[in-house]
């Protein structure tokens, strides 16, 4: 076994960062206390969970969501922390980093799957096969006549 000092620990203590996800209803009216909550380093919203949970059927973008998430921007901000979130698009990063969000995720996995399949079934829509007919005599073309 390797010895593990007091030093080591607090070194690694220093480089984990503690995010709290901010994806239910209940989490967005606690917000600015889950904000003051010591070791709390980031208040990341979860887009598609917390509009779930909020009845909001739409991309990160939805007016609802934004108002949401600027609430934990906000909170965040007043405690010293980090704002997250996952968006769709650069486009969408854009608009979150100008409401104040520093940690930024672009994409899922699940995302560019869809995005990826999409594509690639629109490309092969546009593909146009053409039959060919290829003129075979009958039977009776065939007979000796």
């Amino acid at each position: 076994a390797l010895p593990i000092s007091h030093s080591d620990l607090r070194e690694a203590d220093d480089r984990v960062i503690c995010a709290v996800q901010i994806e239910t209803a209940s989490a967005l009216a606690a917000v600015d206390e889950i904000a003051m909550i010591d070791g709390v380093d980031v208040l990341f919203v979860g887009p598609a969970d917390l509009g779930f949970s909020l009845g909001v059927d739409g991309p990160p973008d939805h007016p609802d969501l934004i108002e949401a998430a600027t609430s934990v921007a906000s909170a965040a901000a007043a405690a010293g922390k980090a704002a997250g979130i996952l968006v769709e698009n650069p486009v969408q990063a854009r608009m979150y980093a100008d409401l104040g969000f520093t940690f930024i995720g672009c994409g899922s996995d699940g995302g560019m799957f869809r995005r990826s399949t999409q594509t690639l079934a629109t490309e092969l829509a546009e593909i146009r096969i053409t039959k060919t007919h290829v003129s075979r005599p009958t039977a009776l073309e065939r007979q000796p006549g």
